[in-house]
């Protein structure tokens, strides 16, 4: 027997199939509740898991078609690439090298939309510059943002960029041009070519946009002048070539010719100088053709000068030119220039030299016919001196004396003192120190007289005599300070250390008596370098106190930023950096102080603290923050950047945020 419903084989009088449970045929069955109930659950699980498994398959193709459609993908792509922009705007509050990060990551994501789906609308909208993205419009995220973001990047790294993007914000035009250039001319030193070249193009094209002749002349002029002394000559040449008005062009054609002739470049020099036909540059030439050893080239170029001085008829020009004829040994020419210009004191100077030419009596020829009386008491104690050299001691006296008559005919009483002072000294060149101190006390003015009396001092000390000198320091009626220093400063140089102690003792005495606080300051500053020179630290520092508590009585602010300035130049001449550093601290100027704070890290720099020249730096810049006007602060980072350069390091934490504050501020 089989079941109906399954096929199985089942048991004789079985009223179910064993393996289905379907009621067999011809069995009898009482329906219950329980049974009844059995097969239609069954039924409904089934259906229910079917329903399940169809939900979950669409489900399925939903998310594939959101997260794996390319218009699905895109959109999520751009989600992403709006939140990094909302970040990096936010970034740019504390750092702009992170925000760059921030939007690089914004741009990537942005292309990617455009390279992976190109055929969405997203992609097309996208290339077409169309659409926004949070507050920017798509186009300019790459066109502007980003490039302006690196910008401020680099700047946060480095305080040269920094000093270009505060530069141009500068108001004035003839400023910023002038500004930029500076900072062009550090880029070009610091090896930066293609960088100095685009800044120095960006710096013609304002300048052209200056109004007005004379202020456009002076701003190119400036800006000629800045590449000079950089020694960028073929930029300066440029820049002057553009310059309209006549006198700001021969102002800066004159400003490339000094810098030529103090690169000893003589020959670029003479072709600028024939150009703007300037005889006391010609004249100035030919005097370094001359130290040169050149004299036929000299003389040349004083040919030249001559020619372009009788044109203009400058009788002080002809006067230089026959002071370097007589410097190059051709003394007639020399003197019949120095007559036509009726110049006595060249002609007294050509008298001197035919007298170092062993030429004594035509020396005594020219000198009598000097007409002024001073300057024909000079050439003849020049020529008494002369004879003194070379042992005719008898000769050398008798001329002194007609110098000394000649001198006290002088009506005029400062005049003669002058006339007086200048004979003295002109016996201390020839090494006749007791005739020069012979005649310095016949010098009634007090100023002329002391004059002397200085240089002799100096000349008895160069010569190992310092008993002698210091007799003479103590004549001088104003005050020695300055001579017993210079002497304490040979018994030092001369290993009589506590002589020369002893003679600073009494340079302290001599200047605590001074009046002016501004000479006084400076005396105390130099005193107290003296001692720190000789080991004496402690009294360096008390003496120093002392000086910078002066300095605060000084009421012009700019003489008492000289004097800082002259104190500060003295202390890092000797190296001394912790005294530059105490006097760094009392500078009011904010550039001023800046400009020390850099040069002071520059020394630690030097020295191998490269750690104390970091932190230095960092308050220089801050410093520099404070700067009101733009060219100066502009100016202030590009000299800091240059210290940092010199120190091989690289701002730090610190200096960087304060950049990024300067940056924000410049905007």
């Amino acid at each position: 027997m089989h079941c109906d419903q399954c096929g199985a084989t089942v048991t004789q009088g079985a009223r179910f199939c064993a393996d289905c449970g379907a009621p067999l045929r011809g069995a009898t069955v009482k329906p219950t509740a329980g049974l009844a109930r059995g097969p239609k659950r069954r039924d409904w699980l089934w259906v229910a898991a079917v329903g399940g498994v169809a939900l979950l398959v669409m489900a399925g193709v939903f998310a594939f078609r959101w997260f794996f459609a390319p218009e699905a993908r895109a959109n999520r792509v751009f989600v992403e690439a709006s939140r990094l922009l909302e970040l990096a705007q936010a970034a740019e509050d504390q750092s702009y090298v992170e925000a760059l990060k921030l939007y690089r990551g914004a741009q990537s994501r942005l292309e990617k939309i455009t390279t992976s789906y190109p055929s969405t609308k997203l992609a097309v909208a996208l290339m077409q510059g169309e659409g926004r993205v949070g507050p920017y419009i798509i186009r300019d995220v790459k066109q502007e943002i980003l490039p302006q973001m690196e910008r401020k990047a680099e700047a946060e790294e480095d305080p040269l960029v920094c000093a270009f993007l505060v530069a141009r914000t500068i108001e004035d035009a003839g400023s910023r041009a002038l500004g930029l250039a500076e900072i062009a001319v550090r880029y070009a030193q610091a090896g930066q070519k293609d960088k100095a070249a685009a800044i120095f193009f960006q710096t013609l094209q304002i300048a052209k946009t200056i109004e007005g002749t004379d202020r456009k002349g002076e701003a190119l002029f400036n800006i000629t002048r800045t590449y000079a002394r950089a020694s960028q000559y073929d930029q300066a040449l440029r820049v002057a070539e553009t310059i309209e008005d006549t006198r700001f062009k021969h102002l800066a054609l004159e400003a490339i010719t000094s810098m030529y002739m103090q690169a000893s470049q003589l020959h670029q020099a003479l072709q600028v100088a024939k150009v703007i036909k300037d005889p006391w540059l010609m004249a100035e030439i030919a005097g370094k053709y001359v130290q040169a050893g050149q004299k036929d080239e000299a003389s040349e170029v004083l040919s030249h000068a001559l020619q372009a001085a009788e044109i203009t008829r400058d009788a002080r020009a002809l006067g230089v030119i026959a002071s370097k004829y007589a410097e190059a040994g051709q003394l007639h020419q020399a003197l019949q220039i120095a007559r036509a210009a009726k110049n006595a004191w060249v002609v007294a100077e050509i008298a001197g030299r035919y007298a170092e030419a062993g030429q004594y009596d035509q020396a005594l020829q020219v000198a009598r016919t000097v007409e002024f009386d001073s300057a024909r008491a000079s050439a003849l104690a020049k020529i008494a001196c002369t004879h003194a050299q070379i042992g005719q001691q008898d000769r050398a006296a008798e001329i002194l004396s007609q110098a000394l008559h000649v001198a006290k005919t002088i009506e005029n009483a400062n005049v003669k003192a002058g006339a007086l002072s200048q004979i003295a000294m002109k016996c201390v060149e020839a090494g006749q120190y007791d005739q020069a101190l012979q005649v310095a006390r016949t010098i009634e003015g007090a100023f002329a007289k002391d004059q002397a009396l200085a240089a002799i001092v100096a000349r008895y000390a160069e010569a190992g005599q310092y008993d002698q000198a210091l007799q003479v320091a103590k004549m001088t009626k104003a005050s020695n300070w300055w001579m017993l220093q210079n002497i304490a400063d040979k018994y030092a140089q001369a290993g009589q250390k506590d002589k020369a102690l002893e003679i600073l003792s009494q340079a302290l005495q001599a200047a605590e008596i001074e009046e002016n606080p501004y000479n006084k300051a400076q005396a105390l500053a130099q005193i107290a370098n003296k001692y720190a020179e000789v080991g004496q630290k402690e009294k360096a520092s008390v003496v120093l106190s002392h000086a910078l508590q002066v300095v605060r009585t000084i009421e012009s602010d700019s003489d008492r930023s000289k004097i800082l300035a002259k104190m500060i130049d003295l202390y890092t001449q000797a190296d001394q950096y912790d005294q530059v550093s105490q006097v760094a601290q009392t500078i009011g100027d904010a550039s001023d102080k800046a400009s020390v704070l850099a040069e002071i890290a520059g020394k630690y720099a030097q020295a191998g603290q490269k750690d104390k020249a970091l932190k230095i730096l960092s308050q220089a810049l801050q410093v520099a923050k404070t700067i009101e006007d733009a060219l100066g602060k502009a100016r202030m980072l590009a000299e800091i950047a240059v210290k940092y350069a010199q120190a091989g390091q690289k701002v730090d934490e610190n200096a960087r945020k304060i950049l990024h504050e300067i940056i924000r501020e410049a905007r």
